[in-house]
């Protein structure tokens, strides 16, 4: 299962009610039983039809102009597997039309970056629990031919998109913390992760969705750093304030209180007439 060790540890097996049914939820998810040797597991699209209604979380907080549904479900997907939520990531997969899958799966594994490989492991499997296009699963060319010293170039463009004027001041950090982490950071998190080329995934969409998985880590100071970078990279305060609404669906009326409280720290950055409608 994917409850936290915390848990085991505060109050041995004696789980309530909720997490009972997260762990029978997140029962039966084995490679064997899901993955085939020849690739049977993926699905042609004809094979795969999305839900043809909203998903509830969606359904039921007001709509933000430029926010897609699409890039909704993206994030609700980052934020239940950063939660451990792997029935919740299920659903919201069975929502996503078989052509978005590739972005989602590339979603998916750019939340390795802030929940570790056990989450994005057992989040893939709940996926193809669910079924995989076929078509959304291929090795980039331009992706594959990189070398180390393209994936350090290529991650601190996509630094200096999502940081801005404080990209020096964010690596001078990371430096001081330790060197290594820095080269880990720019070499595979940035480059070789957020900077895989996708052509149906937008930077501003990957931040979106990885304010969503920081929301669902309840990771305070990284919210805001994701705030910041998704408006750097395009996307509008009301799509930010969009992406918060839907936190609590995915992890609780708690983290939804948590959320809003950065979130109203957060705008006070923000020149009040760029933040019409999203408060």
């Amino acid at each position: 299962s994917d409850l936290t060790l915390r848990r085991v540890a505060e109050r041995g097996w004696d789980f309530e009610k909720a997490d009972e049914d997260l762990l029978r939820n997140n029962e039966g998810l084995h490679p064997q039983s899901i993955l085939k040797e020849d690739w049977s597991h993926l699905f042609p699209p004809e094979a795969l039809s999305p839900q043809n209604w909203r998903h509830p979380a969606i359904s039921s907080i007001r709509p933000v102009i430029g926010l897609s549904d699409r890039t909704r479900m993206l994030a609700l997907c980052a934020t239940n597997t950063a939660h451990g939520n792997l029935s919740g990531l299920a659903q919201a997969w069975t929502y996503l039309d078989p052509m978005d899958h590739g972005a989602g799966l590339e979603v998916m594994l750019g939340t390795v970056l802030n929940t570790g490989f056990h989450r994005v492991h057992n989040g893939l499997l709940a996926l193809h629990s669910q079924g995989v296009c076929r078509d959304a699963i291929q090795v980039d060319r331009e992706d594959a031919i990189l070398d180390g010293e393209g994936f350090t170039a290529r991650g601190e463009i996509v630094l200096q998109q999502i940081h801005r004027e404080k990209y020096h001041q964010f690596r001078e950090q990371m430096e001081r913390l330790h060197p290594d982490l820095w080269l880990w950071i720019v070499e595979f998190l940035y480059g070789q992760v957020t900077g895989r080329t996708c052509a149906r995934l937008s930077l501003a969409d990957r931040e979106l969705a990885s304010l969503g998985c920081m929301a669902g880590l309840a990771n305070g100071s990284q919210l805001g750093a994701h705030m910041r970078g998704a408006l750097n990279c395009g996307a509008s305060p009301q799509a930010v304030r969009g992406i918060l609404d839907q936190c609590g669906h995915a992890a609780g009326r708690p983290m939804q209180a948590f959320v809003d409280g950065y979130w109203l720290s957060f705008v006070r950055t923000i020149p009040s007439k760029e933040l019409a409608g999203a408060r």
